[in-house]
Parts: C-alpha cells; sequence; structure tokens
C-alpha cells in the first residue's frame, strides 16, 4: 500500500518539565482560533446567522438587535445586546451602509495577559465589513421604517457543497436516533 501525507496544520505539544515560554501559548491559542475559523468558514457561508434587525430607535438614530454572525474569515461575530448607531452627522437622504465586523486589539500595555475581541457596528457611505442593512434618510435626515432596505444583507447558510437532509441516503435519513435525555 502506497501511502501520502500532506500537511495540514501542526499543534504545539508539551512535555513534563517543559519551560513553557509565551510563544508557545500564544501557539497554543493560534492553533484554537484558526481551528475555530477552518470549521466556520467549512461548515457555513458567511453572513448574519441569527439576528441583528435594524430599526428606528429616534429620528436619527437607528437600533441594531442583539444576534450573531460569521464574517468572510470565520470569525464569530455576537452582538450580545442591542446598540444604537447615532445618525445625525449625515445628511438629509444619505444612503447609509449599517455594517458589522470584527475587530481585535492588545489590552492596556504590552504585558497585558489578554486581547480584547470586539463586534464593530458602523453607519456610513462605505461598506465596511458585513451590511446588516441599508438606510435612506428622509428630507429632513430621519429614519423612516420604509426606508431601511435589506437587500444587501448576506445571510449565512450551509456552506456550498453541504449536505442537507434532503439529500441523504433513505438509510441514513431513517435511522433511529438514541440520545441519553429525553428532549422536552
Amino acid at each position: 500500500m502506497n501511502k501520502i501525507r500532506v500537511p495540514v496544520d501542526k499543534r504545539p505539544t508539551y512535555y513534563d518539565g517543559q519551560l513553557l515560554l509565551a510563544k508557545d501559548f500564544l501557539a497554543e491559542q493560534e492553533y484554537h482560533v484558526r481551528a475555530r475559523q477552518h470549521h466556520s468558514r467549512l461548515s457555513w457561508d458567511w453572513g448574519v446567522v441569527r439576528g441583528l434587525a435594524v430599526t428606528p430607535a429616534h429620528d436619527r438614530s437607528v437600533r441594531i438587535a442583539a444576534g450573531a454572525a460569521i464574517d468572510e474569515k470565520g470569525n464569530d461575530i455576537r452582538l450580545d445586546d442591542s446598540s444604537v448607531i447615532d445618525l445625525s452627522d449625515f445628511r438629509p437622504r444619505d444612503r447609509l451602509h449599517v455594517c458589522l465586523a470584527y475587530e481585535e486589539a492588545p489590552a492596556g500595555d504590552k504585558h497585558a495577559n489578554h486581547v480584547d475581541c470586539f463586534a464593530t457596528l458602523t453607519a456610513g457611505h462605505d461598506s465596511s465589513g458585513l451590511v446588516l442593512a441599508t438606510v435612506t434618510l428622509d428630507d429632513q435626515g430621519k429614519v423612516d421604517e420604509a426606508t431601511i432596505d435589506y437587500t444587501e444583507t448576506k445571510y449565512a447558510r450551509l456552506a456550498v457543497g453541504s449536505i442537507t437532509a434532503a439529500q441523504l441516503h433513505d438509510d441514513l435519513r431513517r435511522s433511529v436516533f438514541r440520545s441519553p435525555f429525553r428532549p422536552a
């Protein structure tokens, strides 16, 4: 039998008595971050997974509902609470993109032991990140429910090439599912 081994990744391993340095822990974290991104990219097409609806909050602001998304790189983006973006700096009849992006920033000084991760919401003429909705301000520069448009919003779905339940072989679709608990 011929065997071909194709490297796909490498992960850190440890042994008793090993001196661990910062780079060892960074390599461990990078491995897990990459694995999660690969999983998200291979399982799902990027976009809004749940929630993140854009609605008028006041005359000149919009509210983004809590929800989740996956960006083009496979980063999970969660917005745990609704947020409001002020649009009062824009002119009447401006067409604005309300977008969501994932950002990381080192915390504090160079000896900080964590990286801060952010769900970044923006509103502007250009789209940077995942477009949640497009808002056109009225003649007075106010937000109207009727002018919030979702045609440019991308929604996450199973990745291209994934198999749905309808595509499974008949024997697999009729198999018995056993679980150690009883679903309510």
